[in-house]
């Protein structure tokens, strides 16, 4: 998703004649280290829930798609 927002920001750009990619690094580093940078204050209530996040998102999604396999299965007969 933020390869297709990136791309097509560069292109608008590029359109415009605005692009100068000869000084564009962006990369996760960056962006992560820029909250930091900010002074962005997490409380620890929150930072351990986004930590959480991740893991229950990974779990929610397998049920689902263990729902979804179960559902396409054949009921046995009687």
């Amino acid at each position: 998703m933020f390869a297709a927002v990136m791309e097509a920001v560069i292109a608008e750009a590029a359109r415009r004649g605005q692009a100068d990619l000869s000084l564009v690094s962006v990369d996760s580093t960056t962006a992560r280290a820029h909250h930091d940078a900010a002074g962005m204050v997490v409380d620890e209530e929150v930072l351990v829930a986004l930590e959480k996040a991740p893991e229950a998102e990974k779990g929610a999604r397998e049920r689902r798609e263990s729902g979804a396999r179960s559902r396409l299965q054949p009921k046995p007969r009687r």
